[in-house]
């Protein structure tokens, strides 16, 4: 089986919220990055959703503050269950053309990567 990611996969927990217009009233929930790439996002949340739903994720960077990156679901997966209360985890690909936020999230992502590869 071959792996069809383009970049490598960076496990990252960062603070995280999305909205997805066809949500009654666009609701934000709230999520958490299990891992990010150049070109995706893993969120874990409580929200089951649907392959190709379009979404605009809002990730907390730390120090460089917040950004808000289109996205689509390309998988859904259940994670464990927590005191009767399903997880999922949730693969995104970053939709194009990527925006200021989406570029300055890859920027992130490409530094946080070359540290990682810096340690010793």
């Amino acid at each position: 089986m071959s792996d069809k990611r383009r970049s490598h996969r960076l496990k990252i927990e960062l603070p995280a919220s999305f909205e997805i217009k066809s949500f009654a009233g666009n609701q934000i929930s709230i999520a958490t990055t299990l891992d990010i790439s150049a070109t995706g996002i893993c969120l874990v949340s409580k929200e089951k959703l649907n392959i190709h739903d379009k979404m605009t994720v809002n990730v907390n960077l730390g120090k460089e503050g917040r950004v808000k990156v289109d996205a689509e679901v390309v998988w859904v997966k259940s994670a464990a269950s927590y005191g009767g209360s399903s997880e999922y985890h949730i693969g995104l690909k970053i939709r194009e053309p990527l925006t200021d936020d989406a570029t300055k999230f890859v920027r992130f992502y490409a530094t946080e990567l070359l540290n990682f590869f810096k340690k010793p």
